[in-house]
C-alpha cells in the first residue's frame, strides 16, 4: 500500500516539476482521475498527522515538573486533562501536584495521618480523591458519585458516567484551574531557582 502511495506521490512530483518548468498553469487538466487521487491522498496524509489523537503515555510521565517551561507545563496539564476525560481511572497514576494542575485546589480537604482526602464538586456530581504519602503524595483511590436532586433529596440518581463528571468539574472550575496553574508554576519557579 505504501509503495502505491509513494509511486503516486513521485508521479505527481514529476508532473508538477514539468508543469512549472514549462510555465503551464493547466497541468491538471490532462488526467483528472489521477489528479483527484493525488489530491485526496495528500489530504489524507496531512489529516493523519493529527497530534490530538495521540493517547497520553503515563510511562513517560516526568518525575518532576521543575524543569518545565510555562508553555510545556500548560501542554502537560492539557494532556493530562484529555487523558482523564478519556479514562478517568488514570487519575490513580497522578500525584498531588498533577491533580492540582488538572483540577485545581479541592473544594474540601481533610488529612488523616498519611492519608489525604480531596473532594471536587460540580453541579452534577462529586469526585473524591484519596492521596497517600507525605511528600508528593500519590492518588491511591477515587470515587465519583451523582449529587442528590435538589427537589427530591431522598432519591438517589443513577451513577454518573465518569468522564462526564470529570468534564463537568473541569468546565465549572476553569478559573480555579487557571489560578492553580499560576500558583504551581510560581512554586516550581522558586524550586528551580533554589537548586
Amino acid at each position: 500500500m505504501f509503495r502505491i502511495y509513494s509511486n503516486i506521490l513521485q508521479k505527481t512530483k514529476i508532473k508538477l516539476n514539468r508543469a512549472f518548468a514549462s510555465g503551464s498553469s493547466v497541468w491538471y487538466t490532462h488526467k483528472p482521475k489521477f489528479n483527484l487521487l493525488a489530491i485526496s491522498l495528500s489530504l489524507f496524509l496531512v489529516g493523519s498527522c493529527n497530534e490530538s489523537a495521540t493517547i497520553f503515555d503515563f510511562s513517560k510521565k516526568p518525575s518532576s515538573l521543575v524543569d518545565y517551561s510555562k508553555a510545556d507545563l500548560v501542554r502537560y496539564g492539557y494532556a493530562l486533562q484529555q487523558a482523564l476525560l478519556k479514562e478517568p481511572a488514570d487519575i490513580k497514576k497522578l500525584n498531588a501536584q498533577e491533580v492540582k494542575l488538572v483540577l485545581a485546589s479541592p473544594d474540601f480537604a481533610r488529612k488523616d495521618g498519611r492519608q489525604t482526602h480531596w473532594q471536587y464538586r460540580s453541579k452534577a456530581c462529586v469526585m473524591d480523591v484519596f492521596l497517600k504519602g507525605k511528600n508528593n503524595a500519590k492518588v491511591s483511590y477515587y470515587d465519583i458519585r451523582q449529587r442528590r436532586s435538589v427537589l427530591d433529596g431522598t432519591q438517589e440518581i443513577a451513577d454518573p458516567v465518569e468522564w462526564q463528571c470529570v468534564q463537568s468539574i473541569i468546565q465549572e472550575r476553569r478559573r480555579d484551574i487557571a489560578k492553580g496553574f499560576s500558583d504551581i508554576y510560581a512554586d516550581l519557579s522558586l524550586k528551580a531557582h533554589k537548586s
